[in-house]
């Protein structure tokens, strides 16, 4: 964007409290006291729609952008929201605003193509979750299971990584199979890291996707729950407030065959 246009474009990304702002001008802009560095970024047709995938922002910006190194090698768990707006240079009215969240990313030879997702589509649902049925719906430390999460964390320094499979003395104390469909969380600067944990043996864990970690580093493990009432009451001694009906029969009253 040239020295002259009437209106400069500014990208803004976040992570936690973390910030990162760029400008498509061919110099630093400031808005709302606020700098936003120039860089190369092509960006492609805002659209509105009622078709989700239409009402994505996808943005090409160069290997070299500092956001760049957060996505590579391993996509963070964290939610990176973005925020785009154009700016009439003159009084520094916004003339467009677009708000979302980065949803995909695709690296090619000398640049990454960002997916963003429009907040109503990063909005949307599949409606009510709970049925009627055997296993408890709720998810474990919600609201409605009503258990505290950090009564059953587990802290441990790692004595080895390598990408999927941590390992630490700590998570020997509890039995094989404890943290298996749990996962575990670490911080990194300013944001959370998570990944989910699918297999636990002895001390190792075996993450579902590869994390940035090595020796030496705090880990903290949550446990996984089956969602049936025996493990409800074993493992959580949380039987009360177990949120499926256990004693349903194999007999749908539903269908198309009689109960009586």
């Amino acid at each position: 964007m040239s020295l002259f246009s009437r209106h400069v474009e500014l990208y803004e990304f976040g992570r936690g409290s973390q910030r990162w702002r760029y400008t498509s001008s061919d110099r630093v802009e400031t808005y709302d006291s606020q700098q936003f560095t120039p860089e190369a970024i092509k960006r492609g047709r805002i659209g509105q729609s009622a078709q989700e995938a239409r009402s994505n922002l996808e943005l090409t910006v160069p290997l070299s952008l500092p956001l760049a190194s957060v996505l590579r090698p391993y996509t963070p768990t964290e939610r990176i929201i973005v925020r785009w707006r154009r700016v009439r240079k003159s009084d520094g009215a916004i003339r467009g605003t677009w708000n979302g969240v980065l949803s995909d990313f695709n690296e090619r030879q000398n640049d990454l193509v960002l997916t963003c997702q429009s907040n109503a589509g990063a909005a949307a649902t599949n409606g009510l979750r709970r049925c009627w049925q055997v296993q408890c719906p709720f998810a474990l430390f919600d609201a409605d299971c009503g258990l505290s999460a950090e009564l059953f964390r587990v802290d441990g320094v790692l004595s080895a990584a390598a990408a999927n499979t941590i390992t630490s003395n700590a998570f020997a104390a509890k039995p094989d199979g404890w943290f298996v469909g749990g996962f575990i969380r670490w911080a990194r600067g300013a944001a959370i890291e998570r990944r989910f944990v699918v297999g636990h043996t002895g001390p190792t864990l075996t993450l579902l996707t590869p994390a940035p970690l090595a020796a030496g580093e705090l880990v903290s493990a949550y446990p996984g729950c089956g969602h049936s009432l025996q493990i409800c009451h074993e493992k959580f001694d949380n039987a009360l407030r177990y949120g499926g009906q256990h004693t349903i029969t194999s007999k749908n009253p539903f269908g198309p065959d009689p109960i009586f």
